[in-house]
Parts: C-alpha cells; structure tokens; sequence
C-alpha cells in the first residue's frame, strides 16, 4: 500500500499558560498546538474563546470516528489582558495561532454561524486542516488512475511509521504541509 500526503493523539484538556510558564515545554509533547490568545474584556474575544472546548472535543470525536486522521495537537489559551508580554505581538491583541513543524499560522477566527456549536465545528474544521491529514491511504493500482486528476502530489511508499516527527521520513511530512498556490491567467 502507498501513502498520500495524519499522525498523533488527542489532548486531554485546554491549559491556561500564565506569566513563568515556559510555553516551549508546555508545548514540547504535541506535534501541533493550538492557542487562543483571549480578552476577558473584549466581548468578541470572549465569544471565540469559548469555542475552543468544543472545537477540541469535536476535532477528538472525527479522530476517535475514524473521519479524520489521528494527530497530536495540544491546546492553550493565554489571558492577553493580564499578560500582555505573553502575546505575539506584545501589546495583548487576542487571536489564535497553530503552530508545529516550524510554522506558525494565524486563524483570526470570528464567529459566523447562528450557533456557538456550529462555530465549534468549523473552528475545528480550520484546525484539523492546519495540523493533519497530510497523507491518505491508496491502493498502488489507483496512482496512476484515469479518474485521478490530482498533480501536485508525491507518492511515498513506506511505512506510516516513518512519517512522525523524527520519523525516517519525517520530511515527507514537513514538505506537504506547505503552502503551495498555482495562479493561472
């Protein structure tokens, strides 16, 4: 069997970082963190926030399905208000960021939907595209299928095994998730 450009667990709960905590040792354990960086005072950021339990809990019930891949994702919030030095850009504007693998991405996530629940789901939607997913399973007849329209990938034959982080094939990984954008006239 062949792989396509999801490894890892699940988080058990969202960990509140304060002023001395060493966030690069909180983080250590997870391939991927997820961090809001919140406002008690600010009731938009508040509003956001609070998705995050059940963003966590919906992206941990896809991976436990089976509908999503497996990863290591832990997830952080940080009370910008009362330490501003803690946030990104050190003046304590809340936001939310996934990191892992060298990178760092900004979600900026508003709350669109009618329901808190449906906000959770594409919070986690957002994550999980962001930290998983990178290879999928394929029969070695499919690859070079005539209903296949897919041009951009790279096909490895190997061990899943290999492809963790400090994995044999752990740049497998690391090359799939970057971006990659095609502009056409």
């Amino acid at each position: 069997m062949a792989l396509l450009s999801t490894t890892g667990l699940a988080s058990l709960d969202v960990i509140e970082m304060k002023p001395g905590d060493s966030p690069e040792d909180l983080m250590k354990p997870y391939e991927f963190s997820v961090v809001s960086f919140y406002n008690p005072s600010d009731p938009k950021s508040q509003e956001v926030d609070a998705l995050l339990e059940g963003a966590k809990l919906h992206l941990e019930k896809k991976v436990s399905e089976g509908e999503w891949g497996e990863r290591s994702v832990g997830w952080f919030r940080i009370n910008v208000e009362a330490s501003p030095e803690m946030s990104l850009d050190g003046a304590g504007n809340p936001d939310q960021m996934v990191s892992g693998h060298g990178s760092r991405r900004m979600i900026g996530y508003e709350r669109y939907n009618e329901t808190k629940e449906k906000d959770a789901e594409m919070f986690a939607a957002i994550v999980k595209d962001l930290t998983g997913d990178w290879f999928t399973d394929i029969e070695c007849f499919m690859i070079q299928d005539e209903e296949r329209r897919v041009f951009d990938e790279v096909i490895y034959l190997g061990s899943k095994a290999d492809l963790v982080m400090g994995g044999e094939a752990e740049a497998f990984t690391d090359l799939s998730m970057v971006d990659r954008y095609h502009f056409t006239d």
